[in-house]
């Protein structure tokens, strides 16, 4: 459909993102700081969940070892082939402009090229690829002009019938009928290899970690439960753990029927849906015995408990370089049983001279270029100490526009100071300093989020003297960060 000369735009996606790839930039994510990645896997398959988290668990490893930081090209392809819309994007964590962070033409898994489609036979449903990737039976690939996926069932090499292509080889595929012309390109979008390796990888997870355990009942003492790790566990997380429960309650003499060794191992076996089982249980029982059977649930789960608890405390990482930062705190200021009051101008209706009970306000920029508004500006400015609010989103084709309104403002008006709503604006902040002198003040506006005490100490380094509570905080991280 066409208006004119102009082509619609109707069937792009633009708000489909490339996906992001950081593993460029896990070594100075690490070293800022980073403790946690998330992966993002909603309304993805659990082979890309698996693919995806097995790698970077790679990489983040790979940079903690100190090791030189190599990354392998088969993994970014891994990466691809699980999912990619349009290539991958850096995102915003590169210092330089993202012009490709947006792919229109299609909003779902692109996958790998694999080639291009050099001959049709339409009476047989054959199409002739000359690869640029391999190929493989079982694989599902896509045309260019085709939303169908095909899985490769027929593929032959000069009339043979192959299980597996290799790159520059021209082969024949079977059984393909649609929008298919000659010169299209072919997309493979599953790889039957790596999904049946990903199923794999995350079926393993399920596999329990054995356990040796001891338990001792003496009559009128506590019933000891020993468990440890099995002597020939390889799992660094469970290795060499060992943990002691003692119970409450004690065994007493058996007015009926005693508790057997049989019956105390078939309960403690009873490890249902955790990730633990018993190689062996060993079991020390003075004769004629009564427990209840509660006591060797209550003793059972309180051992897993701890020794998951042990484990966990092992998945903690830590950069060695994470340890020379040190938080500063910000300055505290004097308190003051006088209370400002500061006026927020939204709009020009709340523009007028007569204001009382106020000490400060702040007006944005966009009304001191506008001549109508001079006369109560300067009416204000000279009652009330008077900031210029910036905007939060300066576009870079007003930067100019921006300072030159800014000077003149300086010039023409009694202005107290500034209040910064962009990170940015803080190179306006030193450029004013430099040619007026540090006579203004600058006030953090609350776009700056300012969360933590490393934050607010680095924004005053800056210039910027007062902060503005972030939104987000509740009073008990308003105290932390700003106490």
């Amino acid at each position: 459909m066409e208006n004119g000369n102009r082509k619609s735009e109707s069937s792009s996606f633009l708000i489909s993102t490339r996906d992001l790839c950081g593993l460029e930039f896990l070594p100075k994510l690490i070293e800022a700081g980073v403790m946690c990645f998330k992966i993002e896997g909603r309304m993805k398959s659990p082979e890309y969940v698996a693919t995806t988290t097995r790698i970077y668990r790679k990489y983040i490893d790979l940079v903690l070892s100190n090791k030189p930081y190599v990354v392998d090209k088969k993994d970014v392809e891994e990466l691809m082939q699980v999912f990619n819309r349009g290539n991958f994007s850096t995102g915003h964590l590169s210092s330089e402009p993202n012009k490709d962070l947006v792919y229109s033409k299609k909003p779902n898994n692109m996958g790998i090229y694999v080639g291009n489609v050099s001959n049709i036979k339409p009476k047989k449903g054959h199409v002739l690829v000359s690869l640029a990737h391999s190929v493989a039976l079982g694989d599902s690939i896509t045309f260019e002009n085709e939303s169908t996926k095909y899985t490769i069932s027929e593929l032959m090499l000069k009339g043979k019938n192959i299980e597996n292509a290799k790159k520059s080889q021209f082969v024949e595929i079977g059984r393909m009928k649609g929008n298919i012309n000659v010169g299209d390109k072919v997309y493979r979008i599953v790889s039957k290899e790596l999904t049946v390796s990903s199923k794999n990888s995350y079926k393993s997870e399920n596999k329990k970690i054995g356990l040796i355990s001891r338990i001792t009942l003496k009559k009128g003492e506590p019933v000891i439960f020993e468990v440890a790790s099995s002597k020939n566990c390889s799992n660094p997380l469970f290795k060499g753990i060992k943990v002691a429960i003692s119970s409450i309650e004690v065994p007493t003499i058996a007015k009926s029927v005693a508790i057997s060794k049989e019956r105390i191992i078939e309960q403690l076996n009873k490890t249902g849906e955790t990730m633990f089982y018993f190689d062996n249980i060993n079991v020390e029982l003075e004769n004629n015995l009564f427990l209840p059977i509660k006591t060797l649930n209550e003793l059972r789960r309180n051992a897993l408990e701890e020794f998951s608890i042990i484990a966990q405390s092992r998945l903690i990482r830590r950069s060695p370089k994470i340890k020379d930062i040190k938080f500063q705190k910000v300055k505290k200021k004097k308190s003051t049983k006088n209370i400002s009051i500061l006026l927020n101008i939204l709009n020009e209706n709340e523009l007028y001279e007569n204001l009382k009970g106020v000490n400060q306000v702040y007006i944005p920029l966009k009304y001191f270029s506008n001549k109508t508004y001079e006369k109560v500006i300067n009416s204000i400015a000279s009652k009330f100490d008077t900031y210029i609010y910036l905007p939060s989103i300066i576009k870079a084709n007003y930067k100019n526009i921006l300072a030159n309104v800014v000077n003149k403002s300086i010039d023409k008006f009694p202005i107290k100071g500034f209040v910064i709503s962009n990170l940015s604006s803080t190179v306006l902040v030193q450029k004013i300093n430099e040619k007026f002198g540090e006579r203004f003040s600058f006030i953090g506006n609350y776009t700056l989020n300012v969360y933590n005490q490393f934050s607010a100490h680095e924004l005053q380094e800056l210039g910027i003297e007062k902060l503005t509570v972030s939104p987000e905080l509740d009073s008990t991280a308003i105290r932390k960060c700003y106490k």
